[in-house]
């Protein structure tokens, strides 16, 4: 390779490192294993200048004020217009219709592929890849690799709602990092660092270029109270689809990717309900929203110009309480509610051991509202009959925001004293439906 071609290709699958001389052997050590190619390029010297030498000759010397994060790098100013749709306030609940029949709201909301299980698309993969990974031996709202020689693990996610980014872009970038986080919290590790992936249409046009610089300042303010730095990231604009013969920008869409720890093995929390009888509560406060959600895209057809409820600081009080009634053992099982609202939480913990659920609304949230809206900062905790008292005198002696839902059933579903059906006929809508999608039986 020629030095500019070190210095400057951007072929992929290199990382580099900066090692302590005493560390070489052993990091050479590490890597043989994984037949990887190590080699020394340089060292670290004193000084303002970034020295490029082919043997004794001097290539380039370059000010390092003037590369990487030196500071005197060219700042370019786009034109930045906020979109005339992104000024209307927020839909009101009441000028959505309430559904008469609600089993029929969840019939339809089970053909929404952005809902229903992906597990058919990681069982194509190389299974023998995964084999022995934790994450693979039970479901949990984040993913874990074990530590080798310790008693801890990592816990690892990636998040984005665009359609929260589509209604507010600064409020949406805030949305991906907490519940990156929140996915770590409910997994049992505590949240440690970010990477992301922006992704948007063309930054010439100013519209896209508003909402970018919006989720950049959302996901800097977001990173900055969550205490996890961006160690890594790119950005890649120019991202563009045909509509009626039309180039339109994609759905804005500022990827979280989010690595934690979870220092010991007992604190690794699954989501599944694990027995018949066990409690079931809800720790955040439900409201009258249906912004931005599945529910109001998907079954009502409708656009949302303001994101869900959020809240920064209500947000990290509920995800410090949820790590505290994790490290005290007070819980079986710990899911977040997301994208599809409480419903698909419940079913999603239900359906990995056959469990069903029976569950009473709030009479003081509309019940759409309740059961499908995606307000943020909830998460469903189930609770073992001879830890529920415990449960709820720390609750109560925090003074945090708590209700019950209901309890664990051993298959049926029911909610107001209405059947629903059973946990296994959903499974299998739940399953199957993205493979029969994509075969074309849909």
């Amino acid at each position: 390779m020629t030095m500019r071609e070190v210095l400057l290709s951007e072929s992929w699958g290199r990382m580099l490192l900066c090692i302590d001389p005493e560390n070489i052997t052993r990091v050479s050590e590490l890597l043989q294993p994984m037949q990887l190619s190590f080699a020394q390029i340089g060292v670290v010297v004193k000084g303002e200048f970034l020295q490029c030498k082919e043997g004794t000759n001097t290539i380039a010397q370059i000010p390092v004020s003037y590369v990487g994060l030196g500071g005197k790098a060219p700042i370019y100013e786009r034109e930045v217009l906020e979109p005339e749709k992104n000024k209307i306030k927020e839909l009101k609940i009441e000028d959505i219709p309430e559904p008469d029949h609600y089993q029929k709201v969840v019939h339809k909301m089970m053909t929404n592929l952005n809902l229903v299980s992906k597990e058919y698309l990681t069982q194509i993969f190389d299974q023998s890849a995964q084999q022995d990974s934790v994450s693979n031996q039970f479901p949990s709202d984040a993913s874990f690799v074990s530590i080798e020689e310790t008693n801890k693990k990592l816990a690892l996610t990636v998040d984005c709602n665009s359609n929260y980014v589509e209604a507010d872009p600064y409020v949406g970038a805030q949305i991906a990092v907490a519940e990156a986080a929140r996915n770590i919290i409910c997994g049992g590790g505590v949240p440690l660092a970010v990477t992301d992936c922006l992704n948007y249409g063309n930054p010439y046009d100013p519209e896209v270029f508003w909402q970018f610089t919006r989720s950049v300042e959302g996901l800097s303010e977001a990173c900055k109270r969550f205490n996890t730095p961006v160690v890594s990231g790119n950005v890649s604009f120019y991202n563009q689809r045909s509509v009626e013969g039309r180039l339109t920008p994609i759905t804005p869409c500022p990827v979280v990717g989010m690595v934690g720890t979870v220092d010991s093995i007992d604190h690794h929390t699954v989501l599944s309900y694990k027995s018949k009888g066990d409690m079931i509560f809800l720790i955040g406060q439900s409201r009258d929203d249906i912004n931005a959600s599945e529910y109001l895209n998907f079954y009502h057809q409708k656009k949302s110009h303001a994101a869900p409820y959020f809240d920064i600081d209500e947000e990290l009080e509920v995800q410090e309480l949820v790590k505290q009634v994790i490290r005290k053992d007070l819980v079986r099982s710990v899911h977040d509610v997301s994208s599809g609202g409480l419903f698909f939480n419940l079913l999603e913990s239900g359906i990995p051991l056959g469990f069903g659920f029976d569950i009473t609304t709030d009479a003081e949230v509309r019940k759409d509202a309740f059961l499908f809206g995606e307000a943020q900062s909830r998460i469903v905790v189930s609770v073992a009959p001879e830890k529920q008292d415990d449960f709820v005198d720390f609750m109560l002696e925090t003074g945090a925001v708590f209700s019950v839902l209901g309890h664990v059933t051993k298959g049926e579903i029911r909610i107001d004293d209405e059947t629903f059906g059973y946990v296994e006929d959903y499974k299998k809508k739940f399953a199957g439906y993205l493979k029969s999608w994509m075969d074309g039986e849909n």
